[in-house]
This record gives structure tokens, sequence and C-alpha cells, in this order.
């Protein structure tokens, strides 16, 4: 299928699990394929993409749906692991800013979310305790309790990803405004067996609708 026009926002995720919530939410029935993405648009326009995980795949993702669709709105959704020791599995922070090892710093527009309190307050939505943090993406898995540790203690970051600031990157390059919402899925390494439960995407799926 070939898409023309201008669509308002792009929401791009990496994994299944995070596609599927957004597809139920936004009850997709047909998703489309071009160059090894995966997509979506729903009956308002709003475009959600696969990219797939890992920095290079999710810069090429934003690289893709920008110049397709030339959005307004980009907006980085997922699941994040936790480094502040008081998050827990369900909890959703939308970035103030996103970082990366390579000393990349980009803030994240608020715009309707500007009225959430920042860490280590929070706000209730559809269940779901939502706060303004840092999000960093590290070039390893962050898992265990010491490494969660480390990371915190030297980004000040409240939660790790592999994949924000590779599309952050892309959206300051081309003046397009970011957002990134994210729910934790994991506080332990235990926590990571569930990612791809059904638990864990009724979780992701009530946290689709806050958006």
């Amino acid at each position: 299928m070939t898409v023309v026009g201008f669509h308002k926002a792009v929401i791009q995720c990496a994994i299944p699990p995070e596609f599927e919530s957004l597809r139920q939410v936004f009850r997709a029935e047909a998703v489309h394929r071009e160059e090894d993405f995966e997509f979506f648009i729903s009956p308002e326009g709003i475009v959600c993409l696969r990219a797939g995980m890992g920095e290079e795949l999710a810069g090429k993702g934003a690289e893709f749906a920008i110049k397709k669709w030339h959005p307004r709105f980009y907006i980085d959704y997922g699941i994040a692991g936790a480094l502040a020791v008081s998050l827990v599995v369900g909890d959703v922070i939308v970035a103030e800013e996103v970082s990366d090892v390579r000393g990349f710093q980009h803030e994240a527009s608020m715009g309707i979310f500007g009225e959430i309190p920042s860490y280590p307050d929070f706000k209730i939505f559809e269940k779901h305790r939502v706060f303004r943090g840092k999000i960093t993406c590290e070039n390893m898995d962050v898992i265990f309790d010491d490494q969660r540790r480390a990371v915190f203690a030297q980004t000040g970051a409240h939660a790790v990803n592999w994949e924000s600031a590779a599309i952050a990157r892309v959206c300051s390059q081309n003046k397009t405004e970011f957002h990134s919402f994210r729910m934790i899925s994991d506080v332990q390494e235990a926590d990571l067996k569930r990612i791809r439960s059904p638990e864990m995407l009724r979780k992701m799926c009530t946290c689709a609708e806050i958006l």
C-alpha cells in the first residue's frame, strides 16, 4: 500500500508486544509492510510503526517514517528497564530528556504531558503511575541490580532502553517534535521472563490508552 499526504503523528515501537498493544487500542485490522518495517494507520491518521530492536533499526525506522509521512509529532513508545529503585512494573515514564553513552542529550517535548509531575512524584492514569524523568540508552543489556545502580549513579536517569536516543537524534536532525513514553517492564532480572506474557500485554494496552 502507498500512503501519501500529511500525518500528524507517528508512534514508533520495537517489539511485537508493543506493536500489538497499539494495534488493539487503535483497533487496527490492516497491517502493512514496507522496507522491513510494519505499520498501520488509524482512522485518525496516526501511524504506528514497528522498526525493530536496537539503535540501528530504531534510527532507520525514524528516518523512513519522517521521510514518508512528514509527521508533526513523533512518539517513542514501548517498554524500559527501571533504574530508580522505587519504580515498579507498570509505571510510566514520560521523558524530559533522553541521552546515550556517547554523550548525546535531547530534551523531549512535554506537550499535553506537561502537567505530569517529575519523579519521585506520580500522577495516576488508567491505573498506571505516570511521572516525568530521564531516559538513558546503553549499548548493553542492563539486567542485574548492581548494573542498574551503577547506570543510575552515572547518568541520573530513571529508566533505560536501547532505542529512544536514536529516534530522538533523527527527530532533532529533521526538526520534528519528539516525545518519549515508556512503561517500566522490569525492575529485576526475573521480570524479563514475563515481558512477552499475556499479563504484560494487558498492562501495555492500558498504557497505550493513555496516549
